[in-house]
């Protein structure tokens, strides 16, 4: 009797374990089916949202680009895009095509300006070779009178060789660039760009935003890199601008 009871007690405690077991089971399947639901639906939420801030930002875009594009035409047909015995910019131009090795020639520079650009560079273009070689002008700088305003973007470290180079194109663009920015090898080779910027270096970039500055009939642009202290880099911008240069960048 007692060994019956016993497995009497035995069965009954595995069918109580095994209906809590089930039960339990049960509860938390429902709650990893109902967490994953609201995980689907968070996700499903989260990418409409996406997609509407996506397709809103490219209404905005479009909007933009219209706007721009007949402010454009408007401000041209009013007043000119350039204006000003130096040629100077007609400001606020706010959306400007930087220069880009290997990517803002001619067919770049268009595509820009039709989605909004309102003024491009060319990419850089050595004023040695653009001073002395034909061939190298003809491969490196075409433009069509619908690609403006233009800024064409030379390297040097001579004076004469950048004013030279500066006035094959000065009816050709609405400005000249002089590099001082470029921190590639061929740049500390061939000493141009950033590395013009130390103290030694400074009459010479001085001497040649001068010389193309009095001899060139459009105005002469600066590309730079800041220097180490806000206060050398705001004595440079000035000693550029006292020498001629109206924008720098």
């Amino acid at each position: 009797n007692n060994n019956n009871n016993s497995i009497q007690h035995l069965s009954q405690f595995y069918t109580i374990m095994t209906d809590t077991e089930e039960k339990l089971t049960k509860k938390k399947l429902k709650k990893e089916k109902k967490e994953k639901k609201e995980k689907k639906e968070k996700k499903s939420k989260k990418k409409d949202e996406k997609k509407e801030k996506k397709s809103k930002r490219k209404r905005e875009d479009e909007t933009t680009t219209d706007e721009l594009l007949a402010k454009k035409g408007k401000d041209e047909s009013d007043s000119g895009t350039i204006t000003g015995p130096k040629s100077k910019f007609s400001f606020p131009i706010q959306y400007i095509l930087a220069p880009m090795v290997g990517a803002s020639e001619l067919p770049f520079r268009l595509l820009c300006r039709k989605y909004g650009t309102q003024a491009a560079y060319t990419p850089m273009m050595s004023s040695t070779m653009f001073a002395s070689d034909a061939q190298y002008r003809k491969e490196e700088f075409q433009t069509i009178p619908e690609d403006r305003p233009l800024v064409c973007h030379f390297s040097a470290n001579d004076p004469k060789e950048f004013t030279n180079a500066a006035k094959l194109v000065q009816d050709k663009c609405d400005a000249i660039d002089l590099n001082l920015g470029c921190p590639q090898r061929t740049a500390y080779l061939e000493h141009f760009g950033s590395y013009l910027l130390e103290p030694e270096d400074r009459e010479l970039i001085c001497d040649i935003v001068r010389m193309a500055s009095r001899n060139v009939s459009v105005p002469i642009f600066v590309k730079i890199r800041l220097l180490n202290t806000i206060e050398d880099t705001i004595q440079l911008c000035q000693q550029l601008k006292d020498a001629g240069a109206i924008k720098l960048a």
